[in-house]
């Protein structure tokens, strides 16, 4: 009974229209279809953040940043930002805002991550992290194209479905004028 459930549309019945099959036919190919877009997108969007990853930790740089002025005493803060001075690549200093815990004192050297060009920047991801979350945000893209297609399968059913009882009532209406019987 249960196989009897899934394939009803191709199978042989007297009350079973040609666009029943069409329409089953059909959802099968963008079924497989979007199942192999699907992986292709994932895999290929976990490969390039995964180059992404590896550029930026090739493209970062670990340096330490003396603090200008004494960090603020913060209530319940783990990390206040402060004033600090680093060098760049080049040799030329830099200042800017870097996070510090509370209280540390002016002068205390802090570590920042900073761009080819001195620029802070966040710190990258180590490889292990990265590839996680390379692999998760494939995973992602890869759901939401099959979702996306099965809510296309699911909208294109019910104006299939509306359509077909526009029909029918059409037909059933033609049917009783010519049987005699009026519609209620």
């Amino acid at each position: 009974m249960k196989r009897g459930i899934w394939l009803w549309r191709l199978r042989k019945n007297p009350l079973r229209r040609r666009s029943y099959a069409v329409e089953a036919w059909a959802f099968l190919a963008a079924a497989l279809a979007a199942l192999v877009v699907a992986v292709l997108v994932g895999v290929s969007t976990a490969h390039g953040l995964q180059r992404e990853y590896a550029q930026q930790r090739l493209d970062r740089h670990s340096t330490s940043a003396v603090l200008t002025q004494k960090a603020p005493d913060g209530y319940r803060l783990s990390r206040v930002d402060v004033p600090a001075q680093w060098k760049a690549p080049d040799g030329t200093v830099l200042t800017g805002i870097v996070t510090a815990s509370p209280g540390t004192s002016r002068g205390a050297v802090v570590p920042v991550w900073t761009n080819s060009q001195g620029v802070e920047v966040a710190q990258p991801l180590s490889p292990s992290s990265g590839e996680f979350q390379a692999d998760v945000i494939g995973a992602g893209a890869a759901f939401a194209i099959c979702v996306g297609v099965l809510i296309g399968c699911g909208i294109t059913t019910k104006l299939l479905d509306h359509r077909r009882c526009a029909r029918w009532d059409a037909e059933w209406t033609d049917a009783d004028s010519r049987w005699g019987h009026h519609s209620v």
